[in-house]
């Protein structure tokens, strides 16, 4: 099984997909063809979410932020242990006082 970060997508999708195409035992894809795969429009583009005519309608609570985070940091710490990868902790993300990444 590979786990993938959305993060690491967003970073460097190109060695994102590089992974994913080894990890599938696919040929390797040239560095033409990954451009233009990477450089493709993303449908589920978080840009939506910050257009000026949706405000704040989108953003997350910091309560509900917190909720999550205690929730789900049990099960956080399990999977970075099972995988060796404390990146899977997300002790990375941080957030604005806004509920948002930066």
């Amino acid at each position: 099984i590979l786990f993938l970060k959305s993060e690491d997508l967003k970073e460097d999708p190109a060695g994102v997909l590089r992974r994913v195409y080894k990890f599938l035992e696919l040929s390797p894809v040239s560095d033409e063809k990954l451009l233009q795969i990477v450089s493709r429009r993303h449908i589920n583009e978080q840009s939506f979410l910050h257009n000026a005519d949706n405000g704040d309608k989108f953003k997350m609570l910091p309560s509900t932020r917190g909720l999550l985070t205690k929730f789900y940091k049990p099960f956080n710490q399990k999977l970075a242990q099972l995988l060796g990868d404390d990146r899977f902790l997300w002790d990375d993300v941080h957030h604005s006082k806004r509920g948002e990444r930066t």
